[in-house]
Parts: structure tokens; sequence; C-alpha cells
């Protein structure tokens, strides 16, 4: 598109410039050398406008394929720093949890909320005995084992 537009300003560029050669030629006497110099200068112009048309066209181009890359390196980058997120919120998950668990546990505490001491199991039935829960003291805190329901009379 650049090109025909390009085109279509020298052409006119050029009908101009012989029009103009031509009112002078008949109002001034321009002789066929001067007009002759006069085109050789405007296609001068032109020939340059045309090189420095193409220098353009080639940096644009160049520029295209470079945006192209950087976008493929962004993208990457994203994915690489979701990665590290992820790891780093499993590693929050996970390692930070045993290394609060390590510390935990190394004591032999009884558990008074369930009337229990360390390691035992306390189970827990409801009154009319259709559901229990089950919890084990370990270090003064009540660990839940499972519930379990159990249907009566069936």
């Amino acid at each position: 598109m650049n090109k025909n537009l390009f085109a279509l300003a020298a052409g006119g560029l050029l009908l101009a410039t012989v029009a103009q050669a031509q009112a002078q030629t008949q109002g001034a006497g321009m002789t066929t050398r001067e007009l002759n110099q006069t085109l050789s200068r405007y296609d001068a112009i032109i020939a340059r406008m045309e090189a420095q048309n193409e220098r353009l066209m080639g940096e644009l181009r160049s520029l295209q394929r470079e945006q192209d890359r950087v976008t493929k390196l962004v993208e990457s980058q994203q994915g690489q720093i979701q990665q590290g997120i992820d790891g780093l919120q499993e590693f929050k998950n996970t390692e930070i949890e045993n290394i609060r668990a390590s510390f935990w546990g190394s004591g032999k505490r009884d558990c008074k909320d369930l009337g229990v001491k360390h390691q035992q199991i306390k189970v827990t039935m409801s009154p009319d005995g259709s559901e229990s829960v089950r919890f084990l003291c370990f270090d003064g805190k009540p660990l839940l084992l499972g519930a379990e329901k159990f249907v009566v009379g069936r």
C-alpha cells in the first residue's frame, strides 16, 4: 500500500514538474537543456525517496521480527514465573508444615479435654449408639482418626 501511495505521489510530482516546465518554457523561454536538468533533479529526488522508502520498510520488517521474538520470550518467562510460584506454594503447603510438625509431638503430654493419656485412643459414642468418633491423643492434641455411622435394627 505504501508503494502504491509512493508511486502515485511520484507520478503526481512528475506531472506537476512537466506542467511547470511547459509553463516556464512558454512563459520564460526555458530551453530543452534546462528542462532536462530540472527533470534530472526531480528524478534524483524520486530515486532518493525510493531508496529511503526501501530502507525504512526493511527496518520495519526487522522490528516486527524482533517484536515477535520478544513476545515469545515474555510468554516463556511468564510460564517459568508461574512454575516458580506453584513450587513456592507447594513448599509453603508441605515443607513448612513438615518443619512445624517436626517440633510437634516431641513431648508426651496427656489430652485433658479427652481424659486420656499420651498415645491413647478415645472412642466417643452417640447416646443412641448409631455414631462414633475416634480420637488419638498425641502430645496433648486430639487427632481425629475417623467417624463411623452405624445403622441399627437392619
